[in-house]
């Protein structure tokens, strides 16, 4: 029965593609669903993935009862609901990433704060970025939806995408973009990564999807892109900067002079996804609406690229309509995981959480 519940998804998976063979790859989809109820969600922006005795665990951020929900991937079961604290020594303010590095050492993002938690939610550490990074309204250390929260265990260090405040889209140009602090010595530097080649010469004009994108590492080394520019790039890392890699697919966005319709009618590259596993890179694509529809953020269709490591393109697949929610995937050992709880995804279920898992595996590697 399993196996041919994978066939069909495998079918409307395809049925809704289209395929570049630069490299032979190899897919089938499987759909995982997880009964909650009401103190859990359908959906979570925040999240990381771990193992646990070789379980294959989710630990999510519960906005709305402040407190940390933990799945189990493998038993599609909820194993916990760990209320946080707001106030006192323990206090914890909404939080806007997570990096679970081991059930002592989790990492939690606020704006202007670094915490270091266990898994029961009791305060280790608690660093200040603002003054850390001697921020004064300029460049503020930031973590969000496309730039996720990553402790490096090799050079001791985390990645903050820096927010320029204040200062006009032409210079920031010239700005760098990422801030590490090292937790050792709780020293800040900068990597010589900058805006491309494309921002630069459009003097900034490419809209307001002008976030740096990044996931993870992969092998050690950093991959990220920019939102407004298909390249995606590869920075190799060994607690330093060695030097980046580039590789062009798809032409990059024009700027228009209406911002919303510009961010509405281009696509957006998404933030690429490092997978360990099968040495293999995911971008998402937040295309233009389909022509003749109402356009709106809504109605964005969604695409996958996929990379083997060393940035070479292999496939791209266009994906079902009004079916995955935007950002919320993760890769395991199971796969790429997808969130089935698009808003407007007619078969969106409120009692589970519910994620197709895509395996793909290059017969090449």
């Amino acid at each position: 029965m399993k196996n041919s519940i994978q066939l069909i998804l495998v079918f409307v998976f395809f049925s809704c593609s289209s395929t570049t063979n630069n490299g032979n790859l190899s897919i089938i989809v499987e759909k995982i669903q997880i009964p909650i109820d009401e103190k859990f969600l359908n959906t979570y922006q925040i999240w990381d993935s771990y193992y646990e005795n070789e379980e294959s665990k989710l630990l999510a951020y519960n906005e709305t009862r402040h407190s940390f929900d933990v799945f189990s991937l493998d038993k599609q079961s909820t194993l916990s609901q760990i209320p946080l604290e707001r106030e006192g020594p323990d206090g914890i303010d909404k939080v806007d990433g997570l990096d679970y590095y081991n059930e002592d050492s989790i990492f939690l993002y606020s704006r202007g704060k670094l915490y270091i938690s266990t898994i029961e939610g009791k305060i280790s550490k608690v660093h200040s970025l603002y003054e850390l990074f001697n921020f004064d309204g300029g460049g503020e250390p930031s973590i969000n939806f496309y730039f996720k929260l990553r402790y490096n265990p090799v050079s001791k260090s985390v990645a903050f995408f820096i927010v320029y405040h204040n200062t006009d889209q032409k210079s920031k140009g010239n700005l760098p973009l990422i801030g590490l602090l090292n937790l050792e010595t709780l020293k800040t530097n900068y990597l010589p990564i900058y805006h491309s080649d494309f921002f630069k010469r459009n003097e900034g004009n490419v809209g307001f999807v002008t976030y740096l994108g990044f996931n993870d590492f992969l092998d050690g080394s950093m991959i990220y892109n920019f939102q407004y520019q298909s390249n995606i790039y590869c920075l190799s890392t060994e607690g330093n900067l060695n030097k980046g890699k580039e590789v062009k697919h798809i032409l990059p966005l024009i700027n228009l002079d209406n911002i919303d319709s510009h961010a509405i009618n281009n696509t957006h590259f998404l933030s690429p996804i490092p997978d360990p596993w099968r040495k293999l890179i995911y971008r998402f694509n937040w295309e233009a609406p389909i022509k003749g529809k109402e356009n709106s953020f809504l109605q964005k269709k969604t695409s996958l690229t996929v990379f083997d490591s060393k940035l070479k393109k292999l496939q791209h697949y266009s994906l079902p309509d009004y079916t995955y929610q935007i950002n919320n995937w993760f890769v395991t050992k199971k796969g790429l995981f997808l969130n089935l709880a698009h808003p407007a995804n007619p078969t969106l279920k409120e009692n589970t959480l519910e994620f197709h898992v895509v395996k793909l595996r290059n017969d090449e590697f």
